[in-house]
């Protein structure tokens, strides 16, 4: 489960695998003062894997909002889906791989306003399951790249 909330705290979002439905699955709170949320069910990308965690980000205002919401899918990758206020929810990049049923993921993001810095997501990959392998986007360099903690870790 993950969740974001939108500037001035006008929207909150939580994102959670159903295991009932094995779908992503977006609880909008328009009102904070409410407990009466929406549920968009996310659908439309690769299924996710029984076990699957959630993560997501979230940056700009209310005129240029960004989401990103990140899955481990039966194939035992890690799924981007992407919302934009321009374009609504499409899926994004596949990210790699990750270990069989493997329960670790996040994703951080670095923006200012409108203006992203950079993306991570981490997670466990099969190639070196014992550290963090990360992968991020830098939009100056318009690619994806992956990179693998020291196993050493303190």
């Amino acid at each position: 489960m993950a969740s974001i909330v939108g500037e001035n705290n006008a929207q909150w979002r939580t994102y959670v695998h159903y295991h009932h439905d094995n779908s992503i699955h977006e609880l909008i709170l328009p009102n904070v003062n409410s407990l009466n949320y929406t549920d968009n069910i996310l659908s439309f990308g690769p299924t996710p894997c029984h076990t699957s965690p959630v993560a997501a980000v979230g940056w700009g205002d209310l005129s240029d909002a960004s989401i990103r919401v990140y899955y481990f899918t039966n194939e035992s990758t890690v799924q981007e889906l992407v919302w934009s206020i321009s374009g609504g929810w499409s899926v994004g990049m596949n990210l790699g791989d990750t270990i069989t049923n493997g329960i670790s993921l996040y994703a951080q993001v670095r923006a200012t306003g409108t203006d992203l810095a950079e993306l991570r997501v981490g997670y466990q990959s099969p190639s070196d399951p014992e550290t963090i392998t990360e992968s991020y986007y830098i939009p100056t360099e318009e690619k994806w790249g992956t990179r693998t903690y020291p196993s050493e870790m303190d």
